[in-house]
C-alpha cells in the first residue's frame, strides 16, 4: 500500500498465501482413576492415555497491517484450511479397520483419534510495539 493522505506517517500492508504440510492432532486425557489413584504406587510414565492422529493440511490466508504512528501498528490475518486424516471405517468396508472403534488404525496400530475431512477456520488480531534495535 501506500503513506495515507494528508502528510501523516500512516502506512498499511496486505498480504496472501496458501500453507500445504502435516498435520498431528494429539489427544490426551485421564479418569477420575488416573488423577485420584486408589492407592500411592508410582507408576512409570503420565497418568494419562494419549491418541495421535495424522494426516496433511492445505490452505489459504490473507493478511492485514496498519501502523498508524511511528512505532505502533495494528493487524489481522485470516486462515482457513483443510485437514485430510485417515477415514473412518465404514460397514461395507471393513477391511483393515479396528472391531472396536469406527476408526482405521494409524501406522503404530492406534484408532484415529478424528478422521476424514475437517476445516479449520483461525482469526488472529495483533497490536504491536516497535522499537530500533
Amino acid at each position: 500500500m501506500g503513506a495515507a493522505g494528508g502528510g501523516g506517517t500512516s502506512v498499511g500492508s496486505a498480504g496472501a498465501g496458501a500453507s500445504f504440510g502435516a498435520v498431528v492432532v494429539n489427544d490426551s486425557w485421564s479418569v477420575l482413576a488416573d488423577r485420584e489413584p486408589y492407592a500411592d504406587t508410582d507408576f512409570v510414565g503420565p497418568r494419562a492415555s494419549t491418541l495421535g492422529t495424522a494426516g496433511l493440511t492445505a490452505g489459504l490466508g490473507v493478511g492485514a497491517e496498519w501502523t498508524f504512528v511511528p512505532s505502533w501498528s495494528i493487524g489481522a490475518t485470516l486462515r482457513y484450511a483443510n485437514w485430510f486424516l485417515p477415514e473412518r471405517c465404514l460397514p461395507s468396508k471393513s477391511e483393515g479397520c479396528d472391531n472396536t472403534t469406527s476408526n482405521k488404525p494409524l501406522p503404530l496400530n492406534d484408532p484415529a483419534s478424528l478422521s476424514g475431512r475437517i476445516d479449520m477456520v483461525a482469526l488472529s488480531i495483533a497490536l504491536a510495539y516497535r522499537i530500533a534495535l
